[in-house]
């Protein structure tokens, strides 16, 4: 009898100590287990814990909750365009929602041209310049047809080097993109007058779809050869 009351007593402490174990792995709530970590995280805007209680959000939205939006997220700004608070702020001669639209200008301001190529001898053979073996060089521009500028000149100009040509006349104004603008070299000889070298034309509306600042002018057969600047009026 003492045996199985004994016994008894064993058995009841052993289930109560199982019992008490089991207790003491419980979490505050009432679970067992490691406590979650996005039990108290909430993400917004579709985002979802990560697990580690972070947010993952989905794309355009950030924070630690997602609730912030990033409102350039969607846009994608062309041509140089900038995308602020939402909007694309373009560059000049572009524009539409995403810069992606060419504005179409009305006329063009030509600022400076830069002399690379000239002939190096008149047509006989001969040096141009009476006083020395190289010219005195400067030029005028037409705009269809009419006269509009003449530059300085520059001295004992050398085919190793560029000259550029600003100010004085300079910039010169072109009322319309489809006029034809015609730029003569000459070899300035002093009271001895002035001799014509050749001149090339271009159409500032000649360009592709883009508008270039800058465009190369040429005519291998005349050995002539200019870099012209110039800004878009819109």
């Amino acid at each position: 009898m003492k045996n199985t009351l004994f016994h008894s007593l064993i058995a009841s402490l052993f289930a109560f100590a199982i019992m008490l174990a089991a207790s003491c792995t419980k979490d505050e709530d009432g679970s067992g287990g490691t406590p979650d970590p996005c039990a108290n995280v909430s993400c917004l805007n579709g985002g979802d814990c990560d697990g580690y209680g972070n947010c993952d959000c989905p794309p355009g939205y950030y924070g630690s909750r997602c609730q912030n939006y990033d409102p350039c997220y969607a846009l994608d700004c062309q041509n140089g365009g900038t995308c602020v608070n939402g909007r694309c702020d373009c560059p000049e001669g572009f524009y539409g929602e995403e810069c992606e639209r060419v504005e179409t200008p009305t006329a063009v301001r030509i600022t400076r041209i830069d002399l690379i190529e000239w002939p190096e001898y008149r047509s006989n053979g001969s040096v141009w310049d009476n006083n020395s073996v190289r010219p005195d060089i400067f030029l005028t521009i037409d705009i269809n047809g009419t006269r509009v500028a003449t530059t300085g000149y520059h001295e004992q100009c050398s085919l190793s080097n560029e000259y550029p040509y600003t100010g004085g006349q300079l910039p010169v104004y072109v009322p319309k993109t489809s006029y034809k603008v015609l730029v003569w070299l000459w070899d300035y000889d002093g009271s001895d007058g002035s001799e014509n070298m050749g001149g090339v034309y271009f159409f500032p509306d000649n360009h592709q779809s883009t508008l270039p600042s800058t465009r190369v002018i040429g005519n291998s057969d005349l050995q002539i050869k200019y870099r012209v600047h110039y800004d878009w009026v819109f």
